[in-house]
C-alpha cells in the first residue's frame, strides 16, 4: 500500500538557516587554524534528523591520531604508517565532530536550523505512533514513504547547502578544492565501510583520491582485523 505522508516542514528555510551557520562555522575552524591543511568537510545528521553537526579534519590532526593509534595498539605496529594513516582519513572516530554540544559557536549559529530538526522529529514520531499502530499500514512501505518525504529531501538540502559554498571557494582557505573532500552522511553508517566517494559535490579528482582510500582502508581493516 502506498503511504502518502504530509508533514510541516520549511524547507526553504531550513536551507538558508543551514548556508548563513556553515558559512560562518567553516569559515571560522579554518581561519583559526591558517597552518593546518583542512582536508574534509561533512556534514552529518541523526538517525531522524533531529540535528545538524560537522565533521572536518585536517591533515596534521590526521597524523598526530594515527600516531596515538599506533601507540595504543600493537597489532598496528606491522601495517606501513602511510597506509594506517590513510586507513583513518575519513573514519568518524579520527574527526573532529563540532557539534551543539562541545562548540558554543556551533550552537549559536546552528540554533534555528536544529530547531526546526526537532520540531520535524516531534511531527515524526506523532506520525509513527499513529500510523504503525494501524495494522492496514505496512512497516516497510512507512519508512520506504519517510525517506522519500524527509530524509532524502533534507540531505539534498544539505548538499545544496556544500555546493553553494564550494561554488564560493568557502573550503580552500588553507587547501586547494583537490585536495578537499565533501560529504553528508548519516550517523548510523556502516563502519566498516566508507560512505563516499559522493560525486554529486565533488571534482572528479576528490572523488578518485577518495576511492583510493577506500580501497586502502579495506585492505588494511582486512590485514588487521581478519
Amino acid at each position: 500500500m502506498s503511504i502518502n505522508l504530509t508533514i510541516d516542514f520549511d524547507f526553504d528555510a531550513f536551507e538558508a538557516e543551514v548556508y548563513a551557520a556553515a558559512r560562518a562555522v567553516f569559515a571560522k575552524l579554518q581561519n583559526d587554524r591558517p597552518d593546518e591543511l583542512f582536508y574534509t568537510f561533512n556534514f552529518c545528521t541523526g538517525d531522524v534528523m533531529q540535528e545538524v553537526y560537522i565533521y572536518v579534519n585536517t591533515e596534521e590532526e590526521l597524523d598526530h591520531f594515527a600516531r596515538s593509534e599506533l601507540q595504543r595498539d600493537d597489532r598496528y605496529l606491522d601495517v606501513p604508517f602511510e597506509d594506517f594513516r590513510t586507513y583513518w582519513r575519513y573514519q568518524p572516530s579520527s574527526l573532529m565532530l563540532i557539534y551543539n554540544k562541545s562548540e558554543a559557536e556551533f550552537a549559536k549559529r546552528f540554533a534555528k536550523a536544529n530547531d526546526l530538526l526537532w520540531s520535524l522529529k516531534s511531527q515524526i514520531e506523532e506520525m509513527e505512533d499513529e500510523l504503525l499502530n494501524d495494522e492496514e499500514v505496512d512497516e516497510d512501505d512507512y519508512y520506504e514513504a519517510l525517506f522519500e518525504t524527509v530524509y532524502e529531501p533534507i540531505e539534498e538540502r544539505l548538499n545544496s547547502v556544500l555546493l553553494r559554498l564550494d561554488n564560493e571557494g568557502a573550503f580552500e582557505i588553507t587547501n586547494t578544492r583537490g585536495n578537499i573532500h565533501l560529504g553528508v552522511m548519516q550517523s548510523n553508517w556502516d563502519y566498516d565501510m566508507l560512505p563516499g566517494p559522493f560525486e554529486d559535490i565533488n571534482p572528479a579528482e576528490s572523488c578518485r583520491r577518495y576511492e583510493q582510500d577506500a580501497a586502502v582502508f579495506q585492505r588494511v581493516g582486512a590485514a588487521i582485523f581478519g
